[in-house]
C-alpha cells in the first residue's frame, strides 16, 4: 500500500524552494546575457514586421499572428520540407 506520509515527504523534498532558487541563482547570469543579446533582435524584427504590415494595410487584429510567425527562427511548417515551397518539385539536397 502507498504511504501518504512518504509521498508528502518526497513531494516536499522534490519541491524544495531553496534548492530551486539556488539553481536559478546560478543560471541567472547566463539567462541575463541571453536575454540581453536576444531582445534587441526581437524588437527590431517586430518593428520591421509592423512597418511592412502598415504599408500592406493589414488589419491590426492580424498583427499578433504575423509577429508570432516572425519570432520563429524556422517556422514548423517549413521544417523538414520534402518539396520546394512554390514549385512543388522535390527539394534539393543540402550540401
Amino acid at each position: 500500500m502507498i504511504d501518504p506520509v512518504r509521498l508528502i515527504a518526497r513531494w516536499n523534498a522534490k519541491y524544495n524552494t531553496e534548492r530551486i532558487k539556488a539553481a536559478l541563482d546560478d543560471l541567472r547570469p547566463e539567462m541575463l546575457a541571453s536575454v540581453t543579446a536576444t531582445f534587441p533582435l526581437i524588437t527590431a524584427m517586430e518593428l520591421q514586421v509592423k512597418q511592412v504590415l502598415d504599408i500592406a494595410g493589414a488589419s491590426i487584429i492580424q498583427y499578433p499572428f504575423y509577429l508570432n510567425f516572425g519570432r520563429e527562427p524556422c517556422p514548423p511548417r517549413l521544417r523538414n520540407r520534402k518539396t520546394e515551397p512554390r514549385t512543388g518539385r522535390p527539394a534539393r539536397p543540402e550540401p
